[in-house]
């Protein structure tokens, strides 16, 4: 919509931005920023891109054919 911030924040130094559901796009965000920080306190480093985007792939895999918006 053209209110809806496309760019959202994940943590300091990762951004995200949201294409398909907004609500999906959100929920998801919220849940990608969690897991970094998860990931930042077990493992006292910081995040890499690359990680994250996995963690993204990974989560999402599961929720394959169920109409997922995102």
């Amino acid at each position: 919509s053209q209110s809806m911030k496309k760019i959202v924040e994940i943590n300091d130094y990762l951004l995200g931005t949201l294409a398909g559901g907004a609500a999906d796009c959100v929920y998801w965000d919220r849940v990608l920023a969690k897991q970094c920080r998860m990931y930042e306190l077990r493992n006292r480093e910081r995040i890499s891109v690359a990680a994250a985007s996995k963690l993204m792939s990974n989560m999402v895999y599961n929720y394959k054919g169920m109409g997922l918006s995102m």
